[in-house]
């Protein structure tokens, strides 16, 4: 069955369940967050882009991405508008596909991918360079903004 993505309960029901791996996500890295974190920028179903205020750590903010490609966090205040955080987060797969395609794993991966042959590496590394630098087109271009 095919969706159709111009269809408003298709979208809401996508991003629903983006905001329960978010939410999961957020627990797997100990990180929680005053209320359930709001959507700020998304193109269903590629990509969600999240924030909310976490408990601890002086209530900083947190952005959190999903969709396909990896569920990703950064906790950074500086960041304030979503194409910033779009941005970093393009920028930081980007670095970390470059580890990859050179045969490391970032320490971040240890448990996920420590056992990985140099092949799976290199196409987990192409995937992640493709949407890091997707991610970072869509924050440069100021029509999607």
């Amino acid at each position: 069955m095919d969706i159709d993505w111009e269809d408003p309960a298709a979208v809401a029901g996508w991003l629903d369940e983006q905001r329960e791996q978010v939410c999961w996500y957020l627990q797997q890295i100990q990180a929680d967050c005053h209320a359930p974190p709001a959507e700020a920028w998304y193109v269903a179903p590629y990509v969600a882009l999240w924030q909310c205020r976490l408990q601890h750590e002086d209530h900083a903010l947190a952005w959190v991405i999903s969709g396909d490609l990896p569920t990703d966090a950064i906790i950074d205040d500086s960041i304030e508008h979503p194409r910033d955080a779009l941005q970093a987060f393009g920028d930081r797969f980007v670095q970390r596909a470059r580890l990859l395609l050179g045969g490391r794993v970032p320490p971040e991966f240890e448990n996920e991918l420590g056992d990985c042959t140099r092949e799976r590496l290199a196409e987990l590394g192409e995937m992640l360079m493709q949407r890091g630098g997707l991610l970072q087109d869509t924050a440069y271009e100021g029509r999607n903004w």
